[in-house]
């Protein structure tokens, strides 16, 4: 029907309205520059990996939408919560070997996957589980083709420790490195400028 036709076609109107939006958000984003700073935020360059500001941290991994993630109050550390943290040495030694980071301060931002008494499995077929519900599968190599390093088995998460997880299955996270300290989290932050928000707006 060409009323259907209608309902999925872009008007006019719908462009103009895109275009309005788009200038609302660039006029915004010029504005936080000019308040907070966000313009003189250093961007890490390096896969997998983050820099901070005590307001607001940037994002330039696959791992979670690259972006602007802004700082709130940890008044609460739950799964899903968005958190910075700082990645154990044994970590930061296996990326540094493989060239995924080169800078051995780095922080990471994942989300929570798991907290303590949470169970995780690494399967035989390369699946990847948190209690028992499918979280995606394990990557053998990386995009160069080297060997990305897991155990296979089930794990119970204990010793106030979280399980630090990405969108991507390439992401260097608690699949691949286990658990860490809940005493290594720098910030819990939210998605503020991320390029899954601005889609929205394009």
């Amino acid at each position: 029907m060409r009323l259907d036709e209608d309902i999925f076609m872009t008007s006019d109107a719908d462009k103009k309205l895109r275009r309005k939006n788009r200038l609302y958000l660039i006029c915004l984003l010029i504005f936080l520059a000019v308040i907070f700073g966000i313009g003189k935020l250093p961007v890490e360059k390096n896969k997998d990996s983050q820099t901070g500001h005590e307001m607001f941290y940037t994002n330039s991994s696959p791992s979670i939408p690259r972006g602007i993630y802004l700082k709130v109050p940890r008044l609460s550390l739950d799964r899903q919560d968005y958190v910075v943290y700082k990645p154990p040495a044994e970590c930061v030694a296996i990326a540094m070997s493989k060239g995924w980071i080169t800078n051995p301060d780095i922080l990471f931002v994942k989300h929570i996957g798991g907290l303590d008494g949470d169970m995780y499995e690494v399967s035989r077929e390369r699946g990847f589980y948190i209690n028992h519900q499918y979280h995606g599968h394990i990557s053998e190599e990386d995009a160069l083709g080297q060997i990305i390093p897991h155990e296979e088995g089930t794990y119970i998460i204990s010793g106030n420790k979280f399980l630090p997880v990405g969108d991507n299955p390439r992401s260097f996270d608690g699949r691949y490195t286990g658990p860490v300290p809940m005493e290594n989290i720098q910030a819990k932050v939210i998605p503020f400028i991320t390029e899954d928000i601005l889609d929205i707006f394009w």
